[in-house]
């Protein structure tokens, strides 16, 4: 298909669109359209209201773009990027939970002490933690009572090889 008879986009009047949030140009040619949907996709965002919390303050579209791939990528391990590590400030690594043989509940409690009712992955670490810790705990204790017990068994040993020798032979 050739055009023969082109005309010119000056030409082109009263073009009927759904402006939605762009403001509806007083004569809607097909150039000042054209111009008005370039001018709002080439404006820088206006980011100054917005409370970026985690994020740090991302005064770019591109900038807010890479925190949020950043933060999205830092739960996987293969990721590729700027991606930050994964930061639990307060951890403590000797507190234990109080597990012990005895106890038969075998749940980890997680408590977030500063609001019970939000559980963050730190909380979810140190309660974590401190069942290692307490089962650690528990290990040493079962491994001296294992010592002493094969003490015993060996003194035990020797008494009853002493009574045979001597009740037996005599």
């Amino acid at each position: 298909m050739t055009i023969t008879n082109p005309i010119s986009g000056n030409q082109v009047v009263d073009v009927d669109l759904d402006f939605k949030c762009l403001t509806t140009p007083a004569c809607p040619t097909l150039p000042t359209v054209l111009q008005l949907v370039v001018d709002e996709l080439c404006k820088p965002e206006d980011l100054t209201g917005l409370d970026f919390k985690c994020l740090g303050t991302s005064l770019t579209q591109m900038a807010l773009n890479q925190s949020l791939i950043n933060k999205v990528c830092v739960d996987d391990p293969g990721s590729v990027g700027n991606s930050t590590s994964f930061v639990c400030p307060t951890l403590t690594y000797c507190t234990s939970d109080n597990w012990d043989c005895s106890v038969r509940d075998t749940c980890i409690e997680v408590i977030n002490p500063c609001n019970p009712s939000e559980t963050t992955m730190c909380d979810v670490i140190q309660a974590l933690i401190n069942r290692n810790v307490s089962l650690s705990e528990v290990v040493k204790d079962l491994c001296l009572r294992l010592g002493q017990a094969e003490l015993d068994i060996n003194t035990l040993k020797a008494q009853v090889v002493q009574i045979q020798t001597t009740c037996c032979n005599a």
